[in-house]
């Protein structure tokens, strides 16, 4: 478990059972450990792991999110109870993606929130570094944020997010510092090394957190404002998701790499003939590229749940809240905004 009722099962020789109000893992005939369910919040399975027909149901019942991601962390999509009977928001969302200016004004928000954290996260590492690329990367960020909100379609603002995005790699890859690894360009599909690696299976854990989020918000998460809708795509998480990212995923992958807490032996490197299951359904094909295996997996997640526990201050609250819960009452921020004609949504950007 990963604190506060997050649990990840990844072993595919496991098999998860319910006896009354406990999960059981077996392998095999033999029980591994028995989980109380009132001790679960969220569930992550990585892989083609075993979960019986009651143990489903019984997690349905507690209010208990299953989030399930291929073996290498990709998104594969969710299970959670009775959605959210909140019909007046989903009507307001409907209509505000389909007007062209209360859409781009969100989007806006979106990118200036996400530009906003990736430079505060560099000008950390700048006051301790003093470096010259650093700042000038941090400067060419703040001229492309300017140009945010002159952005009149969202082709305009997608190109100036994907600038900002360019120079933030940049530096990111300056801040890896002299790590066990290097990093130069962000790829995603498939990751090329395990700094790729890392950050790839951070944002899928990160989206499933965030597509729970607003779905209990009473949201429908596949109708976003800056990604368009695609099936099967939780368009508006990842909207959301954006601003959290440089504050979740990028922050703990610089903290996990500059503290030498993962290393070589944590990553597998697929080559052509490896098999794993794709995305869509169970059935092996190869899939390319460098993957984190366990147990660098579960530092990670540890490392990452972690970050989301921290406090920041909150200015809406007038006080200091953890992330996980900052990003809950960003959902309804949205809401609000979302709802009112008039109303707009302001980003969480950490003072």
């Amino acid at each position: 478990m990963f604190g506060q009722g997050v649990v990840s099962f990844s072993d595919p020789t496991l098999r998860v059972s319910r006896q009354g109000e406990t999960l059981v893992l077996l392998r095999g005939k033999e029980r591994v450990r028995r989980i109380p369910l009132r001790e679960i919040r969220r569930i992550l399975v990585f892989g083609p792991v075993d979960l019986t027909s009651g143990a489903l149901l019984a997690c349905l019942r507690s209010g208990i999110d299953i989030s399930f991601l291929t073996a290498h962390g990709r998104y594969r999509g969710r299970l959670s109870g009775p959605v959210s009977g909140n019909a007046p928001l989903r009507i307001a969302q409907f209509r505000a993606a389909t007007d062209r200016v209360k859409s781009l004004e969100l989007a806006r928000s979106f990118v200036a929130g996400k530009i906003r954290n990736q430079r505060r996260l560099l000008l950390q590492h700048q006051r301790r570094r003093r470096d010259p690329r650093l700042a000038e990367v941090v400067g060419r960020m703040r001229r492309v944020l300017a140009g945010t909100g002159d952005a009149g379609s969202h082709d305009a603002l997608r190109g100036l997010e994907g600038s900002a995005a360019a120079f933030f790699f940049q530096g990111f890859g300056i801040c890896v510092g002299p790590s066990a690894f290097e990093f130069t360009v962000r790829r995603r599909r498939p990751p090329p090394d395990p700094v790729n690696a890392c950050l790839s299976f951070g944002y899928a854990v990160l989206t499933s957190q965030v597509e729970s989020v607003v779905a209990a918000a009473g949201f429908d998460p596949l109708i976003g404002f800056l990604h368009e809708p695609a099936y099967g795509r939780p368009s508006l998480a990842l909207d959301l998701l954006e601003e959290f990212r440089p504050l979740v995923v990028d922050q703990t992958v610089l903290r996990l790499l500059n503290r030498r807490q993962l290393g070589p032996r944590d990553f597998e490197d697929l080559e052509d003939g490896d098999a794993r299951p794709s995305v869509e359904a169970d059935v092996e094909r190869p899939v390319r590229g460098v993957h984190l295996q366990d147990p660098g997996r579960r530092v990670f997640l540890g490392a990452l749940f972690k970050r989301l526990r921290e406090p920041l201050y909150y200015p809406p609250g007038e006080g200091r809240f953890e992330i996980r819960d900052i990003l809950e009452r960003q959902a309804y921020v949205l809401a609000r905004a979302v709802e009112s004609r008039d109303g707009s949504y302001l980003p969480f950007v950490p003072r």
